[in-house]
């Protein structure tokens, strides 16, 4: 999974990078749903919650490991993934529904 930031549009969002300065990267919150389902992996570390970082002058977290985030299967059934950022409003892409199948 990658998050990305941006302004919001219609169903989507513009593209929005953490500004030069800032005093950090941003930290999404990753959650499944049902972690007996799927459970999250980033870093080697799984369990849900989960976090990754947007650092500082992208939009979007990495797709490379070790800060990428990972859906390990455990048993057949849906999760939902929900992306959190304090004080960042959500869009539709932010929730994703899961189906594990065995």
């Amino acid at each position: 999974f990658q998050a990305q930031v941006g302004v919001p549009s219609g169903n989507s969002v513009i593209p929005q990078f953490v500004r030069f300065g800032a005093p950090a990267s941003l930290t999404v919150t990753l959650t499944s749903s049902a972690p007996s389902i799927g459970t999250l992996v980033v870093g080697g570390v799984a369990g849900s919650p989960a976090t990754v970082s947007i650092p500082i002058g992208e939009n979007i977290s990495t797709f490379n490991a070790p800060g990428r985030a990972n859906l390990r299967p455990l048993s057949a059934g849906n999760t939902t993934i929900t992306a959190t950022v304090p004080g960042y409003q959500q869009q539709g892409n932010a929730i994703r529904t899961v189906t594990v199948s065995p």
